[in-house]
């Protein structure tokens, strides 16, 4: 098996990532229904400084959590595998 390293290109198989219904192999879903029949698969990945900075600049960062903290920004993002 091949380490892979940052910036590799991934591509996925078919076969592994949906139902016989969709296309795949797979009995069940990889994650739910609803992404296996768009034919997505749910990933994520870190945000970049940029999407950071806006982020600091809009008013989602203002104020305080339901705990009463600072907000923290987030570290990830969601994106669609088509």
């Amino acid at each position: 098996m091949k380490k892979l390293s940052k910036g590799c290109l991934v591509r996925l198989d078919p076969y592994y990532c949906f139902t016989v219904e969709n296309g795949g192999g797979r009995a069940n879903p990889l994650t739910n229904w609803h992404a296996d029949e768009k034919g997505v698969v749910d990933a994520g990945r870190p945000i970049t400084p940029e999407e950071r900075a806006a982020w600091y600049a809009s008013d989602a960062s203002k104020g305080m959590n339901s705990a009463g903290e600072t907000k923290l920004p987030p570290t990830a993002t969601y994106v669609e595998l088509h």
